[in-house]
């Protein structure tokens, strides 16, 4: 279940609270679950290699999935969800190369 038969998508979310950060991740993961996707698999919320960049706590979701069209619909999608709380940050990398 690794590529080339399956690949992946990173979110990172960035927050001065960790508290902030992971309450953004498990909303995110919880949206994705509830669309029950086939071949789709969400992996955290994690602590990345560098938990602290630029004075902001990070986690980060992996997301697998087998079909791209599909997941690149997703991750429009949920760039623009809008958190209650504004001091989140969401960045997305598609088939990251680093970071894993």
């Amino acid at each position: 279940k690794y590529p080339p038969y399956r690949y992946f998508a990173l979110m990172m979310f960035s927050a001065k609270k960790i508290d902030d950060a992971e309450k953004a991740a498990l909303i995110i993961k919880d949206l994705i679950s509830k669309k029950q996707l086939a071949d789709v698999e969400v992996l955290g919320p994690s602590q990345p290699y560098i938990a602290m960049n630029y004075g902001l706590q990070r986690l980060r979701l992996v997301i697998k999935y087998k079909d791209r069209d599909m997941i690149l619909k997703l991750m429009n999608e949920l760039k623009n969800y809008q958190f209650d709380n504004k001091r989140v940050s969401i960045s997305i990398d598609i088939d990251p190369y680093k970071e894993i």
